[in-house]
């Protein structure tokens, strides 16, 4: 327990010192703009009509449109949306049922919904859109 007392005081004293010799700076206005929203912005112009930046997506590396472009490395090249691999980036909502659809319905449009996505797969970078169902 002592050592660790040791340890960590050491390490705050060395950040300190790193920090007021001006090896490091610290950005205080950083985390009062949204990073993505920052570097995205001018992204927004090449976005089809009906998505935006702020858009919930069904991604696993990303929660917005706006943070999938970021990851994917996306690019506004005569209007179209490119990934960094030069793949063209296309936006595909997510299905919806609606209220208690039954479980035909749900599958059909499920299938349907995996049949587009593996097509467009095939030559595009697809973002799958989630939707708000009502």
């Amino acid at each position: 327990m002592f050592i660790q007392k040791i340890h960590f005081r050491f390490l705050g004293l060395f950040f300190f010192t790193l920090l007021s010799s001006g090896c490091i700076e610290f950005d205080a206005k950083w985390g009062e703009t949204d990073p993505p929203a920052q570097h995205t912005g001018f992204l927004a112009d090449c976005l089809p009509d009906g998505v935006s930046l702020q858009n919930r997506v069904s991604q696993p590396y990303a929660k917005t449109v706006a943070e999938a472009l970021l990851y994917l490395k996306a690019v506004c090249r005569g209007n179209k949306l490119m990934d960094g691999s030069g793949r063209e980036i296309r936006f595909l909502p997510a299905p919806c049922f609606g209220m208690n659809p039954g479980p035909e319905r749900m599958l059909k449009a499920h299938k349907e919904f995996q049949k587009n996505l593996k097509k467009l797969q095939r030559k595009y970078t697809v973002i799958v859109l989630k939707r708000l169902c009502v």
